[in-house]
């Protein structure tokens, strides 16, 4: 399959599918990959799980984003929408460089099936400052070449960064921007370890991808389309946002009240002063675009309705029902960065209050919808007709897992679909048989799904703040044969990915 974009202004743009057979792929977040320190990384693991995915004839990897997390740990509340998360560096992989020792481990233990975020960061930051020590007396010229190489081509965002990065270790993470003194000096050799370490980071997911490219498999990636105010891109860039005379914030973003929360919701993100972003013909946000697609080859882009419109609430409101909808940048912010940025696979995250103008806006630029088949099993009254132009989930990382789902007996019982003849008794692999066999061009599941596991490994439960939220992980080989193979023949069988014959003579034996 080839995805080709096309650049005219006037011309559509968008995922197009040369070839004749539709897609399919599994959500999983890194950090949610077996590990013996405590958090998947990007090292052996990863690259198994590529495997996993090119034995299943799976064709896409999606994950949320990859950047720096602040307290809640939350891959949608970030320190930056440049750097990349460092907890996800692979200390197996610095040990095989011998940036590391095997003595300079410390011997922790960890839960298998959980994050320990606090003890993880703890565990993490000890090894990596014995790493930065030691960093310029380990590496071999090679190494320091493609350090410098590294600096100079993203020096743009990571000089503030670093700063920022600096500045939060000297006065605390708990402390805001707002509040840090302007006169104090910070120490060049702390805004050499954010380097240093980002280095890292970017050195082994440009390795991990490259992998992926061998075995086939694209990168899904995520964009939010807000920034969290305790980040290096507000307190650098202050004017792009609107926020008050002493910095704080002027409005917040959220959505309004809905029938799955009455005072709607109030996400605490900045509003980004449209104005000013216009004026400058949009280039945080292609530096942002492009930095992003050198990472990943397709982007799913966060809360794509806030383009068109956007629920804007004061700064001074404690919920979001005052708030108000707001005129967003629209089809003149689409075609100022189709122009500058190549390769711009998207896919819109147009889940929510979405009305005609949303719609219209999307399909202008030929990007594909989302669909989550929980909610369309919960409301539609009638039979499904997905689009092919459109991307078909079994859940989100917001969603209760399929099984979860199942048991709670959410499914609209007035449902007729010719290829379930009992709705009570349907299973996980019944819904995941049917989304596949589906127009949509891309089909994607968390692996949750695929395993058949129950509401207690949901990712996470919007709306709540728990020691569960982002902390499930995959043990070590919990991905069975039996689902890869099971997972190969139905991708197969219902023209996910080119079949065989031999596939085929082993169906009646797997499913």
């Amino acid at each position: 399959m080839k995805l080709i974009i096309w650049l005219e202004v006037n011309f559509p743009c968008g995922i197009v599918m040369e070839s004749s057979f539709k897609k399919s792929g599994v959500l999983l977040h890194p950090t949610a990959l077996p590990s013996k320190y405590g958090i998947g990384d990007l090292g052996p693991e990863a690259f198994k799980f590529v495997d996993s995915l090119a034995e299943m004839r799976q064709s896409y990897w999606q994950v949320l984003p990859i950047g720096p997390t602040d307290s809640s740990n939350s891959p949608y509340s970030l320190l930056s929408t440049f750097a990349g998360n460092t907890l996800l560096i692979s200390i197996d992989l610095l040990i095989q460089e011998k940036l590391l020792l095997n003595n300079e481990i410390p011997n922790d233990i960890f839960p298998d099936s959980r994050v320990d975020f606090e003890k993880v960061k703890h565990f993490k930051y000890e090894v990596f400052k014995v790493l930065c020590d030691n960093f310029d007396s380990r590496s071999d010229r090679n190494t320091k070449i493609k350090f410098k190489k590294f600096y100079d081509k993203n020096k743009y965002w990571l000089d503030d960064f670093s700063e920022f990065c600096a500045y939060k270790d000297y006065f605390g993470l708990a402390k805001s921007w707002n509040s840090w003194p302007l006169s104090k000096s910070i120490s060049e050799s702390k805004k050499r370890n954010v380097v240093i370490l980002q280095f890292l980071f970017h050195r082994q997911w440009e390795s991990l991808k490259k992998y992926c490219k061998i075995k086939k498999i694209k990168i899904i990636g995520d964009m939010p389309i807000y920034v969290g105010y305790e980040s290096a891109d507000v307190w650098k860039n202050k004017y792009l946002f609107h926020l008050n005379k002493d910095n704080s914030l002027k409005y917040i973003a959220g959505c309004p009240p809905c029938e799955y929360s009455k005072c709607g919701q109030l996400w605490g993100n900045p509003i980004y002063n449209w104005d000013e972003h216009q004026r400058e013909n949009y280039d945080w946000w292609i530096k942002r675009f492009k930095k992003l697609f050198q990472m990943v080859d397709v982007v799913r882009l966060d809360h794509f309705i806030g383009f068109k419109k956007y629920w804007r609430i004061s700064g001074e409101e404690k919920t979001a029902i005052n708030g108000k909808w707001i005129k967003g940048p629209g089809k003149y912010f689409f075609k100022s960065i189709i122009n500058k940025v190549e390769n711009m696979h998207i896919i819109a995250e147009d889940l929510g209050p979405t009305d005609k103008e949303v719609i219209k806006l999307r399909d202008n630029f030929n990007f594909p919808g989302m669909h989550v088949i929980q909610f369309d099993f919960e409301n539609k009254l009638q039979d499904f007709n997905y689009p092919h132009n459109s991307i078909l989930y079994s859940g989100t990382h917001d969603n209760n897992t399929l099984l979860g789902w199942i048991k709670e007996n959410k499914i609209n019982p007035k449902i007729k679909l010719k290829h379930f003849e009992n709705l009570s008794k349907i299973t996980s692999w019944d819904i995941i048989k049917f989304i596949l066999s589906q127009d949509s061009m891309i089909t994607i599941f968390p692996i949750q799904d695929l395993l058949e596991l129950d509401s207690n490994s949901r990712f996470n439960t919007p709306g709540t703040f728990n020691d569960k939220n982002w902390t499930w992980r995959l043990n070590k080989n919990q991905l069975s044969k039996s689902t890869i193979n099971k997972m190969n023949i139905l991708t197969g069988l219902l023209d996910r990915h080119q079949i065989n014959k031999k596939v085929l003579t082993k169906f009646k034996e797997v499913v």
